[in-house]
């Protein structure tokens, strides 16, 4: 079974071979610095970035791995499996932390040509792909959390992903995806229906801050509320804006009946506690100004603890002198 896998990529190698065959064949494409070199099982293959895999049986799987390293010596190994008509897209990315192998994410394949999506947004909590494979495989990828959705006007909002998707395309040639969003911009106008958005990748600190929400795994309003206050500078009035409505019918007709602000002083603190997590000096935030409102309305004990403790008193009463303007 060895020898046959070595095979496979070897058959690469010759170069003289017409385009292969994709029902009997697998692609691996590497998105690399440009001087990086790349071994798979030891042998190596320079600065190729693109391997294909030809004649593999039929119903298996065959595993390879796959090791990078940079011009300054910074190295990982990525251990993957394929399967006939099957495409790997992979990306070498150097991070602080040294270099990382993962596979590729929505916005790098419609880079490099392999996908094709239509972003649609639907309000301000949710947007709709449809995605067109622009290869001869089997396309497997995801939209990472984090990942900005820019509109093509700058009259509306842009969006962030708060959850990762996953999506595979395979022999229809094409995917829906569906994604949990909260809107970037609060005064701007809310997309309803809107299509024609394209991806872009969000900066640190805003990254650092839905990683955040990831791990507490929080409601849509408070991430709402902690990206408002990051992108926004959004004061507890601010965050008022998004109201819940309800379709009412009477002798009248329908209507929408508000029933009042979704973010209120429990959503507005956490917020707060997540944003002070991903490393924002929420002391600096309009937000700060409205904390004892905020702590008025406060049930949660864990919560009002540590908005006390951040304002600087006891459950009891003051234990440094308090400005509220500070």
């Amino acid at each position: 079974m060895f020898a046959t896998a070595i095979a496979c990529l070897a058959a690469f190698v010759v170069g003289t071979l017409p385009e292969a065959d994709p029902a009997s064949s697998a692609v691996v494409l590497l998105r690399a610095p440009a001087a990086a070199q790349v071994w798979i099982d030891d042998v190596d293959y320079g600065r190729q970035r693109r391997f294909v895999f030809r004649n593999l049986p039929a119903e298996q799987r065959w595993h390879w791995t796959l090791r990078v390293q940079t011009s300054s010596g910074c190295a990982s190994s990525y251990r993957f499996a394929l399967q006939r008509h099957q495409m790997l897209c992979l990306a070498a990315v150097v991070r602080a932390g040294g270099l990382e192998l993962r596979e590729q994410e929505l916005k790098e394949l419609t880079e490099a040509g392999v996908v094709e999506a239509q972003i649609t947004a639907e309000g301000i909590d949710r947007a709709s792909l449809k995605l067109r494979r622009l290869v001869p495989y089997v396309v497997s990828g995801s939209v990472a959390a984090g990942t900005l959705l820019i509109p093509p006007n700058s009259s509306c909002q842009s969006l962030v992903v708060i959850h990762s998707a996953s999506f595979s395309i395979s022999g229809s040639g094409s995917a829906e995806v569906k994604l949990t969003t909260v809107c970037q911009n609060a005064e701007k106008e809310v997309p309803r229906g809107l299509k024609g958005y394209r991806l872009a990748a969000p900066d640190n600190q805003l990254q650092r801050l839905v990683r955040v929400i990831q791990r507490q795994n929080v409601g849509p309003d408070v991430a709402q509320a902690a990206v408002w206050i990051l992108e926004c500078n959004a004061d507890y009035q601010m965050l008022g804006r998004l109201n819940r409505g309800q379709l009412t019918f009477g002798p009248g007709g329908m209507w929408l009946r508000s029933l009042g602000r979704v973010i209120r002083q429990y959503e507005a603190a956490k917020a707060m506690q997540i944003c002070e997590e991903a490393g924002i000096d929420i002391r600096r935030k309009a937000i700060w100004s409205d904390r004892e409102e905020i702590l008025r309305g406060l049930d949660d004990e864990r919560l009002r603890k540590w908005l006390l403790d951040k304002i600087g008193r006891s459950a009891t009463g003051p234990t440094t002198p308090l400005n509220l303007r500070a």
